[in-house]
């Protein structure tokens, strides 16, 4: 089976801003922004942009493909996840759905 990458489908919609006080993920017309003051992370630790790829983890739950993919600000702090909901079209798995989940 075809699965369409999800940091393909990340990067072509999902715009990210990071500084030392927030960070910034716009998915589509939803837009979440994250404290991380209490985080104390160090600004030469901090990442100039978020960062996905680390960690991908792929389940089927309700019969459905959905990858969850980590949103990273530092080699240590995570802000939260962007979850795709795939669906079977065109022969190959593409996104249904694509939403960022902050930490909590």
């Amino acid at each position: 089976m075809i699965v369409d990458n999800p940091l393909a489908i990340i990067h072509k919609n999902v715009k990210t801003k990071l500084t030392a006080k927030k960070a910034e993920v716009i998915v589509g017309d939803k837009e979440c922004t994250v404290d991380i003051t209490p985080l104390e992370i160090k600004s030469e630790n901090l990442f100039d942009d978020i960062g996905f790829g680390s960690i991908i983890d792929y389940e089927v739950r309700d019969n459905q493909l959905i990858v969850n993919v980590a949103g990273q600000i530092s080699p240590a702090s995570f802000v939260g996840t962007i979850v795709i909901v795939y669906e079977y079209r065109d022969k190959m798995y593409q996104a249904r759905s694509i939403e960022f989940q902050p930490c909590k």
